[in-house]
């Protein structure tokens, strides 16, 4: 820790902001987790495992090449992709209104937080 540090603790403290995640400032705000949008991001992540496991077992079953095993892959998860994007920010979005934190006419993305 340098000096300029030591001496002057609270500017340090203003210099460098805490950062959180927009689920803990939600929480924050509220009192309450978005439940509905923590289980579609954990959704997320367990869907793409899921994929990316499908995409060898399939490479390993069928004769085909990796290229186009993984082209097969790419055409038929984009759509869900997307899909699944809107849905995370139409649940993010549910949960912000649902505690007065985002008026009927405002759209957020997906963990962007209103001000204050």
């Amino acid at each position: 820790m340098s000096a300029r540090r030591k001496a002057n603790p609270q500017k340090s403290a203003t210099t460098y902001p805490q950062r959180t995640t927009a689920f803990a400032e939600y929480r924050r705000r509220t009192g309450e987790w978005p439940v509905l949008s923590i289980a579609l991001y954990a959704g997320r992540l367990l869907l793409m495992l899921a994929g990316i496991s499908f995409l060898f077992w399939y490479g390993r079953i069928h004769s085909t090449t990796f290229t186009r095993t993984t082209l097969y892959f790419l055409l038929a998860t984009l759509p869900v992709a997307l899909g699944w994007s809107v849905a995370e920010s139409l649940a993010w979005n549910h949960d912000l209104r649902r505690k007065g934190l985002l008026s009927g006419q405002m759209i957020m993305g997906v963990r962007q937080m209103p001000p204050e």
